[in-house]
């Protein structure tokens, strides 16, 4: 699941950078990207203990993401509500299993551990860019000229995240190698 998670990210900055190459609006792909993206995050961390509480979550965000990518803000815009819950609730997994790890370490070196990884990655992605769409609209009516450095910033936290979902890639491909 973490080689399509990885596999996403890059397909969608490769069809976002030739729609920026051609000037076309990025939005709809990265709107969708961000419905994907929370899916994938979801199912990866929720794995542990998938609860009714967690199903009905998913399918909530997936109904509200589809809602607010064809009604509310349409594809031509950001999907900032879908990015604010997304996020938050991503991070909530993120943090439920950094406290399950304290409790009930599963192995001696927590860095062996692929999911280690891709919390850490969704903490600093989904964290980073939390605040970053939070002020988005502010940052921009107050100071135009920061648009493209607000992209930087997301762009240098997107890098960050496939650094660690490389990592875990690395890792899962290491524990299978040692199992053998």
């Amino acid at each position: 699941m973490v080689v399509y998670l990885a596999g996403v990210s890059i397909f969608s900055d490769c069809i976002s950078l030739i729609l920026i190459h051609h000037r076309i609006s990025t939005w709809p792909i990265s709107n969708l990207y961000f419905i994907i993206q929370f899916t994938l995050f979801f199912l990866i961390l929720g794995s542990l203990k998938f609860s009714a509480l967690q199903k009905s979550l998913l399918v909530g965000c997936l109904l509200f993401g589809t809602i607010d990518y064809a009604l509310i803000h349409t594809p031509q815009k950001l999907n900032i509500y879908t990015v604010y819950v997304t996020s938050v609730l991503v991070l909530l997994l993120a943090i439920r299993f950094f406290y399950r790890l304290l409790f009930y370490l599963p192995v001696e070196r927590v860095q062996t551990l692929p999911l280690f990884w891709i919390a850490s990655g969704s903490l600093v992605y989904y964290g980073g860019t939390l605040f970053l769409f939070l002020f988005n609209n502010y940052l921009i009516a107050q100071f135009p000229d920061s648009y493209k450095t607000i992209w930087i910033l997301h762009n240098l936290l997107n890098i960050t995240k496939n650094g660690f979902l490389l990592a875990a890639i690395w890792t899962s491909y290491g524990v299978k190698m040692s199992q053998r």
